[in-house]
């Protein structure tokens, strides 16, 4: 069984640093406010503030399902009892549909990779935005 926990386990040890990931989003955030402040670009803060909104979006989720992770490798020994009752609860809860439930956990893992890397890279597009900022405000 530890052999089948160890994806289960990177993925949580990875996904513990989407707090960090949604704390430079904000100093992000809070730089392009300043820089708006001593330019005209509004519109690439205006951007930066979207971003920072899908980034406060990804990080809810990644947590969400983090959460969830954390639940089934409490109780590994009964795996498939544990995901039986996730899917029945998600779906009484209408978070996801019928044909998602009984997925095997290799997908929802990568599920949650995929999130987590897209994370990543909303935080990439808005350090981008604020280097723009910062070059099209030095002019």
């Amino acid at each position: 069984m530890n052999q089948t926990l160890s994806p289960f386990k990177v993925v949580l040890a990875l996904t513990a640093s989407s707090t960090s990931i949604l704390w430079a989003s904000y100093v992000l955030l809070v730089l392009a406010f300043l820089i708006m402040l001593l330019t005209n670009l509004n519109i690439l803060a205006l951007l930066i503030i979207f971003a920072a909104s899908i980034q406060h979006y990804l990080y809810i989720r990644v947590q969400f399902d983090r959460q969830l992770l954390q639940q089934v490798i409490q109780s590994a020994d009964a795996l498939h009892a544990q995901t039986e009752q996730l899917d029945q609860a998600l779906l009484d809860l209408k978070l996801i549909s019928s044909k998602k439930s009984g997925r095997i956990w290799t997908v929802r893992l990568t599920g949650i990779l995929r999130l987590f890397k897209l994370q990543c890279v909303v935080l990439a597009i808005q350090l981008i935005l604020l280097v723009g900022m910062i070059c099209l405000g030095a002019r």
